[in-house]
């Protein structure tokens, strides 16, 4: 089960060199949390969505490509999709959470696509 929810993924260690990034796999979950009423508008059933994507590394292919989840890494998922991490959850023996940012398109155009989707 495991297996069939990797995505493939760049990972980009220095944030600030987009030329480079080391292909492997985590799982991605973009989830969708109503957050209430967007603020200035009187309308009670209009309800504002805001993303708060966690990504899944696991730690044994962390090791065997030698990086390290830190806040501020890139992950590229797809083209013009990609995220910044920004904080961690807690995580276990064989996993490592992390909260992450979805960068604008523009930044995002800067960070190559992984090839194997």
């Amino acid at each position: 089960m495991q297996d069939i929810m990797r995505h493939p993924i760049v990972f980009f260690q220095n944030p600030n060199d987009a030329t480079t990034g080391v292909d492997c796999y985590a799982r991605i979950h973009r989830d969708n949390l109503k957050t209430g009423g967007v603020k200035g508008l009187a309308v009670a059933s209009i309800l504002a969505l805001e993303e708060t994507p966690k990504i899944i590394f696991y730690k044994s292919d962390m090791l065997d490509l030698d990086l390290n989840v830190i806040k501020g890494v890139v992950i590229s998922v797809l083209e013009n999709e990609v995220y910044v991490v920004d904080g961690f959850l807690p995580s276990d023996d064989e996993m490592i959470i992390v909260e992450a940012i979805r960068l604008p398109r523009e930044r995002a155009q800067l960070y190559r696509a992984p090839d194997h989707v």
